[in-house]
């Protein structure tokens, strides 16, 4: 059994939902070396050795080349949009069985205005042009896993400042009018859902994972991976991205902002993030959907403007209101940290429940 390595912070989360399943008979992922510095919500190591693992080379692959399995293969897709105009693409990762693929939803923060995408740099790589190079500064040295039973792996890269659910062009400086942020995040997901249809068409079970911005990405992006994989199951994690209602009209800024795509037959997702995650839920009693979350995460307090204290009740509330539910489940922590997978795995919820106990339920129940 052989496990991948990871140097960057957001593939150490997903490094970790492997290495944590299998303990204590493998060893840890690899602490990050350069995180970066624009990342609003980068995972910070754990505990951390770095692990024996071989380590997959990365090639720049053009649309029509073949993919290598077992390195990661860079992919540019045409069509798609950075937060600058370039065009984005996606990572690939060949496994050796063809029914099964994870999908990971990358994060970093979000930006909706002038304040939050220029004066904080709210949002990772909107203004970047996201080829190949900077996909190997983020995905770092990994080599194959089969804890997923020899998947192929996709890296979806943050980009579009929009939890990757956007359709707009944003120009929110006045000095500047050339200087646009396209949230192109949910234009993106449709073509890079076609390339890896076009790659996996036997595709039988998806694991979706995102850590923030991701997880929100991971669950707006659903229902059309679904379509795309009508036949496949289809199972989502997210991680650090509770659907609690914002503050401050920040949902109706956000939704004039980015245009995003809603679940469809949602006639209150509009105005309720929250009921995005109960449609989800209800709707689809043949996938599961998992939550990892600290209860008073500040990062997702100050992004959805809740005062100090009051971010807990929200999360609890959501996990009581649509995830009490035979498929769905969550796994909330006191506290104030962003990002459950970077922390140790013995860390329990109320019930005594360790994460490696939840995350194995949430794979393989």
């Amino acid at each position: 059994m052989t496990l991948f390595t990871s140097r960057n912070s957001p593939w150490h989360a997903l490094c970790l939902i492997v290495s944590l399943a299998i303990l204590p008979f493998l060893p840890a992922c690899s602490s990050p070396d350069n995180p970066s510095e624009n990342h609003a919500d980068d995972v910070q190591s754990g505990e951390d050795a770095v692990g024996g693992a071989d380590t997959a080379e990365l090639r720049d692959t053009e649309a029509s080349d073949p993919l290598i399995e077992g390195e990661w293969n860079w992919v540019p897709i045409e069509g798609s949009k950075c937060g600058s105009g370039s065009t984005a693409g996606i990572g690939i990762l060949p496994g050796a069985d063809p029914t099964r693929l994870v999908i990971y939803f990358n994060g970093g923060g979000a930006c909706w205005d002038t304040a939050s995408c220029y004066f904080f740099n709210a949002a990772a790589n909107i203004e970047v042009d996201y080829g190949e190079s900077h996909f190997r500064s983020e995905v770092g040295d990994m080599g194959p896993n089969d804890f997923f039973g020899q998947a192929s792996f996709t890296f979806i890269p943050y980009c579009t400042g929009d939890l990757h659910a956007g359709r707009a062009v944003g120009q929110y400086d006045a000095l500047q009018p050339d200087r646009r942020v396209h949230h192109n995040g949910a234009a993106n997901v449709d073509l890079y859902l076609q390339r890896l249809k076009a790659e996996y068409p036997q595709t039988q079970t998806i694991h979706v994972l995102g850590v923030s911005a991701g997880g929100y990405g991971a669950m707006f992006n659903y229902e059309k991976i679904r379509s795309t994989f009508p036949d496949a199951t289809i199972h989502v994690l997210a991680d650090s991205a509770p659907l609690v209602q914002p503050h401050e009209g920040r949902w109706s800024a956000w939704q004039t902002a980015w245009k995003p795509d809603l679940p469809a037959d949602c006639d209150t997702c509009s105005t309720r993030m929250p009921d995005i995650a109960s449609h989800l839920i209800q709707n689809y009693p043949d996938s599961r959907f998992g939550l990892l979350s600290w209860e008073d995460d500040a990062t997702i307090m100050i992004y959805f403007a809740y005062p100090a204290g009051e971010l807990g009740a929200a999360v609890r509330a959501l996990a009581s209101d649509a995830y009490d539910a035979d498929n769905a489940s969550t796994f909330l922590v006191e506290g104030t940290d962003h990002v459950m997978l970077a922390h140790p795995p013995t860390i329990q919820d109320a019930s005594g429940k360790t994460l490696t106990q939840y995350l194995i339920e949430w794979a393989y129940p």
